[in-house]
């Protein structure tokens, strides 16, 4: 087979489209370079606009944090006054049931003292009455070492005895118990000390 003939070249333009046509490349050229040279302050820009984002967003980021900080401190405040003042009415609570104890712990030796007394007193009457005050009156434990002074060393003895036994014992008043047994007073003392 022969070879086809080679495919001719594209016919040229015609005269009166050479013109229009320069001046449409030089209007892309024109174009383009403009392009080319706003794309660095268009980039700035839009640079510019992600950065005034993100300074807000950084900024309202920090003023959220700073409320959630005070908010916080505030609520961690009130917890720190709160425990306080529960732990200062609860030592205070202690202090006066401490007090409340030692004062019910002195009023039961005083109850348990006097209710020796008593029964001391009971046991003195129950034992016998005194002969020289008639009946039914008892005697306490001063009187009766009297009368046995007087019965085991007679009359001036006994004086000399009664007063070696009350001496120094002012006030020497006797009270008298439910009972009705007489009680010295400065042995109640004595026996309350003890």
């Amino acid at each position: 087979m022969a070879a086809a003939p080679p495919a001719a070249p594209p016919a040229a333009p015609p005269a009166a489209l050479a013109a229009p046509l320069i001046i449409v490349k030089m209007v892309a050229g024109i174009a383009g370079m403009v392009w080319i040279a706003l794309r660095f302050p268009l980039a700035l820009y839009k640079h510019g606009l992600d950065l005034e984002k993100v300074q807000e967003r950084a900024k309202n980021d920090f003023n959220r944090a700073k409320l959630l900080a005070e908010h916080n401190a505030a609520i961690a405040e009130k917890r720190a006054v709160d425990d306080f003042t529960r732990a200062k009415t609860l030592a205070d609570y202690t202090a006066a049931t401490a007090a409340q104890a030692e004062r019910d712990l002195l009023w039961a030796k005083d109850l348990a003292a006097a209710k020796s007394v008593l029964d001391e007193a009971q046991a003195e009457r129950d034992e016998g009455l005194c002969p020289d005050e008639g009946p039914r009156q008892p005697h306490g434990r001063a009187h009766r070492r009297r009368h046995r002074s007087e019965r085991e060393y007679g009359g001036g003895e006994a004086e000399e005895e009664k007063s070696r036994e009350t001496e120094g014992e002012e006030g020497g008043t006797e009270v008298l118990s439910d009972g009705g047994a007489a009680v010295d007073i400065l042995w109640l003392t004595k026996d309350r000390s003890s």
